[in-house]
């Protein structure tokens, strides 16, 4: 068995009961946990193992589990802190006028889990105009987010990542004028999107956010 096999089983938010059995037999077959846990942390998928393998009460090792266990905790507690920061950089970009459209996995996190800590992240990314990407990079940096180069650099369809530590996490937020890459001929900017963006919170009691609508 690969482990993989049983990753691919994990990745459902709810197992039906044919499901749940299968990734408790797939669970009993792992032979090198140690293995399983290093791919699941490189694919972003530690939480849902987690979730999914207590779910399914899979009898695994208890070192596997708290390893899972601590994992799981680490990403919450990363997600919550980007969290609170993302509505602070929202709050300084509306306070200036700035149109900003949270975009990625700082959506999807709250659109499409339960809890916003089954979705490892590793940055925050916002879609603001080509007009409005300095002066907001300049909010950013006055929220204590620094950049190495200067904050005024000409933006190439996105701007380099501005980061802070906050609780032994670094947040890091990449901002972009276009949802497409520099690589790519192809672009897509707030003024191009085709259908009414999306509001969802940003956590229980959280302000509201926008992304895109599920057609764009």
């Amino acid at each position: 068995m690969k482990t993989s096999d049983l990753l691919v089983q994990c990745t459902r938010l709810d197992c039906t009961p044919p499901e749940t059995q299968r990734v408790i037999e797939l669970a009993a077959r792992v032979c090198d946990w140690s293995a399983l846990l290093a791919e699941a942390e490189a694919h972003g998928m530690a939480p849902l193992l987690y979730r999914t393998l207590r779910a399914a009460g899979a009898q695994i090792p208890a070192t596997a589990t708290h390893a899972l266990q601590g994992l799981y905790l680490t990403h919450r507690h990363a997600n919550a802190v980007r969290n609170q920061v993302l509505q602070e950089a929202l709050a300084a970009l509306a306070a200036t006028g700035i149109e900003a459209l949270v975009v990625k996995g700082g959506a999807l996190c709250h659109l499409l889990y339960p809890d916003s800590g089954l979705r490892p992240m590793s940055d925050l990314d916002l879609l603001v105009r080509r007009d409005t990407i300095k002066p907001a990079r300049q909010a950013l940096c006055k929220l204590g987010l620094s950049v190495s180069g200067e904050c005024d650099s000409q933006p190439d369809k996105s701007l380099p990542t501005a980061g802070l530590t906050v609780d032994g996490v670094w947040v890091g937020i990449e901002l972009h004028h276009d949802l497409f890459e520099a690589a790519f001929d192809a672009t897509m900017t707030l003024d191009d999107l085709t259908v009414e963006m999306l509001k969802f919170p940003l956590g229980e009691g959280g302000t509201k956010a926008r992304t895109l609508g599920w057609e764009d």
